[in-house]
């Protein structure tokens, strides 16, 4: 018998640097659902006029969202900044039954 596999999903949440402490846990919350679920997470933390200056509130949020979701998913790969947008990419861990 073939195991039938599920097709993966990249899920998107947006934020502002400048996001308050409940909308961000908010944000977390869907985060860590849509991981439980097997899809992956990117992140991106869009900066608009003097917030490019200020690039280490967008790291904070990302390290705040690893910090939350260590259980359920990990990092591809370190945040990159692009421009005036800094993303990252979540995969959830693997379940096997």
């Amino acid at each position: 018998m073939q195991k039938t596999l599920k097709a993966q999903r990249i899920k998107e949440v947006r934020l502002r640097p400048n996001i308050a402490k409940h909308d961000l846990e908010t944000k977390i919350r869907q985060i860590l659902k849509f991981l439980g679920k097997g899809d992956k997470v990117r992140i991106g933390i869009f900066f608009k006029g003097r917030e490019n200056e200020h690039t280490q509130s967008g790291v904070f949020i990302i390290n705040s969202i690893m910090e939350a979701a260590i259980d359920v998913g990990k990092p591809d790969s370190k945040p990159s900044l692009k421009g005036s947008s800094m993303s990252i990419v979540f995969s959830p861990f693997r379940k096997f039954v």
